[in-house]
């Protein structure tokens, strides 16, 4: 190991690495504070401008005619459970909703969520899953600005 002399205190010590230029660790940190101020001080460059509160103008209150972006329709997407099981969502803009869940049950996929809506039975899930989105569709109608609803029967 060689001996240094220390750019701060002046000091001379015994490196522990071959790379080492301070003492201490305190003497090495005060080095970099002393540093900064003058690397972060920059010129200024020309064709940019610096804007203080003063040059801005007040806010202003904006009154909308029309909504930021269109409402969207509503996705709905269905979930395939560990247990076989398959639950259906309707996602809107404002939140996701679960709709109905199917079960594998004696060889069929059944209606288990909302019961008593159907007493029909499917052996393949894809034909399933068409059937319980279409029924819900017609059950289930969005309202503008929140969750589904469910439709008034005429």
């Amino acid at each position: 190991m060689k001996l240094t002399k220390c750019p701060l205190c002046g000091a001379i010590f015994r490196a522990k690495r071959s790379t080492a230029v301070y003492c201490c660790d305190a003497h090495r940190v005060a080095a970099s504070r002393q540093k900064r101020p003058k690397e972060c001080r920059r010129e200024a460059v020309e064709g940019l401008v610096t804007l203080r509160p003063s040059d801005t103008p007040p806010l202003a209150p904006v009154t909308l005619t029309e909504p930021i972006s269109p409402a969207s329709k509503p996705r709905w997407r269905w979930y395939e459970r560990l247990d076989g099981s398959c639950d259906l969502y309707c996602d809107s803009e404002m939140n996701t909703r679960h709709v109905a869940r199917i079960v594998w049950r004696n060889g069929s996929y059944r209606l288990d969520k909302p019961s008593g809506l159907t007493s029909e039975v499917w052996t393949d899930c894809r034909v399933a899953w068409d059937a319980i989105r279409d029924l819900m569709k017609q059950r289930v109608t969005l309202s503008a600005n929140g969750p589904p609803v469910a439709a008034e029967t005429v």
